[in-house]
């Protein structure tokens, strides 16, 4: 499996499946932890557009995935991310978040989670953003998300003591949040997340699925955007997806 490295745009993909052979898992934490130590990234970049009949293989999106919009517009953005990944971050804050006002009513944005196998904190943050998502819907989602973005460096930084903080902060009721966070009801759908990414081919984070719905509900791939692409890029994929779904 390639193991793909991108300066300043994308954090690298260590492949995190228990269906794996033993070989393939000790390869992928050994280049990791090489590249934390070493810090040496490549300057590649792989967005592009992809064959205009590719089907978006993955599971079925749902509406309680998404950060904005609804699953009535066409065009839709589906991001894979890692929580503790800088480049992640950096999409987030820098990219996304204005992407989201600028196309509101008009694209839907939805969010899965791939954590990464040395970000040893991400799962759980993971967890505390689908507790979250429990209680407050779409909003309380992009919100707890987004407090984590705005609070971490990156590369297991954020202090998980901060994770009930954040839920209070949003108004949430912390004791049902207390209890989805200590029976680790999410866990499991954090998993599928990362499976279901690997199914369809990511190879780092963020990696952005830029997709047009068809008439019969499957979803065609436009492009998928490697790593943390700026916000100029982001809307020109996207405009032309506006235009193709008319």
């Amino acid at each position: 499996m390639e193991h793909t490295i991108h300066e300043n745009t994308t954090h690298t993909k260590q492949k995190n499946n228990f269906n794996t052979g033993f070989a393939v898992l000790l390869g992928a934490l050994i280049i990791g932890a090489a590249i934390l130590y070493s810090g040496k990234m490549s300057t590649e970049n792989n967005s592009a557009f992809v064959d205009p009949d590719t089907i978006f293989s993955g599971r079925e999106l749902k509406s309680e995935e998404l950060l904005a919009g609804s699953l009535k517009n066409k065009v839709v953005v589906l991001e894979y991310s890692d929580l503790e990944c800088p480049f992640c971050k950096k999409f987030h804050t820098e990219t996304m978040n204005n992407v989201y006002t600028k196309y509101a009513g008009k694209v839907s944005f939805a969010f899965r989670h791939f954590p990464l196998t040395f970000h040893k904190k991400a799962p759980k943050e993971a967890e505390a953003t689908l507790c979250a998502r429990e209680q407050g819907g779409q909003t309380a989602y992009k919100n707890y998300i987004s407090r984590i973005f705005e609070t971490t460096n990156g590369n297991d930084s954020l202090d998980l003591n901060l994770l009930p903080k954040f839920a209070e902060e949003l108004g949430l009721d912390t004791n049902k949040w207390n209890n989805c966070m200590a029976t680790s009801t999410y866990a499991a759908q954090v998993q599928l997340d990362l499976n279901d990414g690997l199914e369809v081919g990511v190879q780092g984070t963020p990696n952005a699925y830029v997709l047009i719905k068809q008439d019969n509900g499957e979803y065609r791939i436009l492009t998928v955007i490697n790593g943390a692409r700026d916000e100029k890029y982001v809307s020109r994929v996207i405009d032309q997806a506006l235009k193709l779904a008319k």
